[in-house]
């Protein structure tokens, strides 16, 4: 029985089309002088641009992405903002929050009525009494 590869996402959709324009203004270099740069197989580059069988796994992205001189994180960044104007829904991916705002938020919700200066004062006070004892 034929195995068939995961479904593709549109996150991995616009990937291989992102992938697949790098490759075009590189001059369209073959999979097989590309696998010679990535260390990924030709016809795996090939399911990839292709959008073929399984997603493009996490390293062979990064690979890719060096090879054609781009930081992967601009480019996951990017396609994400180009899917968003477009309306494609990224529900399975979290929304971009401010993490300093996110980290104050788990911390308030999580100290249970403890007054934290208070506490802090306390242990300050406690700090200055052992440091005086000879």
């Amino acid at each position: 029985m034929a195995r068939e590869g995961r479904q593709w996402s549109d996150f991995e959709i616009a990937v291989s089309d992102y992938l697949t324009t790098l490759r075009e203004k590189a001059g369209e270099p073959s999979y097989r002088r590309l696998a010679e740069l990535t260390g990924i197989k030709f016809s795996r580059l090939r399911d990839i641009f292709t959008k073929q069988n399984g997603t493009p796994t996490l390293q062979e992205f990064i690979d890719l992405c060096l090879t054609f001189g781009k930081d992967p994180a601009d480019v996951i960044y990017k396609i994400m903002k180009d899917l968003e104007a477009k309306g494609i829904s990224l529900s399975n991916i979290p929304a971009q929050n401010d993490p300093a705002d996110e980290a104050n938020a788990a911390l308030a919700s999580a100290d249970n009525g403890v007054d934290i200066d208070a506490w802090a004062d306390r242990i300050k006070a406690e700090d200055s009494v052992h440091e005086e004892q000879p």
